[in-house]
């Protein structure tokens, strides 16, 4: 299997768009009480994500299999807590089911950290849910540790 990974354009919405949809599902059917089933990423909002971030396709044979989008995110220090710095952050880390397990995610991991080293961007960040254990995994085997946890309760603050 020949695997090339490439920057999304506009023209790559009809291969990108149920992939969008695909990761926000995931998300949808493990925690329904945060997202909502995606049934159509608009062509508007594709072309937005393409303006405002680093968003690339991974290709197998020819056809689409995966795709990532990486932001990048300056703080000044101004603010008197940080001190200035700058980051790569990975928004979405998608791989069709068919295609998982054959290396195309640390294809599109090693993809956004390279683009990371070229804009001279000192930091490489990620946020994960806790049921995406696949992804934990990939991360892990990456070289990626936790930096804070986020914790809630389970039922929110629902009435008894």
């Amino acid at each position: 299997m020949s695997v090339t990974v490439r920057l999304m354009t506009a023209k790559d919405y009809e291969a990108a768009a149920p992939m969008l949809c695909g990761i926000q599902n995931v998300h949808a059917k493990a925690r329904p009480d945060q997202f909502v089933i995606c049934n159509e990423f608009s062509r508007e909002k594709f072309e937005k994500t393409l303006a405002e971030s680093y968003a690339f396709l991974a290709e197998a044979d020819g056809k689409p299999a995966g795709y990532c989008i990486m932001t990048e995110k300056h703080f000044d220090g101004k603010e008197g807590i940080t001190v200035p710095h700058s980051l790569a952050f990975v928004e979405d880390l998608f791989v069709k089911s068919e295609f998982r397990r054959q290396g195309i995610g640390e294809l599109l991991m090693k993809t956004m950290q390279d683009k990371a080293k070229e804009r001279k961007l000192g930091h490489f960040e990620l946020k994960v849910w806790c049921f995406n254990e696949g992804a934990i995994h990939l991360y892990e085997k990456l070289g990626f540790r936790p930096k804070y946890l986020c914790m809630e309760l389970p039922d929110g603050l629902a009435e008894e």
